[in-house]
């Protein structure tokens, strides 16, 4: 499993374009972990798309996922 997070933006192919439709679909979404020139990607399936004002004014976003398709990914 896996929980992102981040703050809100609206840009074609940034965070609300990727993940509006959570809420309302079982969505699948590629995530891709890279560590020193190392990719571990899978399949995930988001379940919610949360929006949150802090008291600051920030609008930030959290979407937690589980791996779609029960296959184990591997670093390449």
């Amino acid at each position: 499993s896996i929980t992102i997070n981040g703050v809100f933006n609206d840009a074609a192919n940034k965070s609300h374009a990727v993940f509006k439709t959570v809420p309302s679909t079982s969505v699948a979404r590629t995530v891709s972990l890279n560590i020193s020139a190392q990719t571990l990607a899978n399949e995930c399936l988001f379940s919610d798309y949360a929006l949150t004002r802090a008291a600051s004014g920030e609008l930030t976003w959290t979407a937690p996922g589980m791996l779609s398709d029960g296959t184990l990914p591997t670093w390449s």
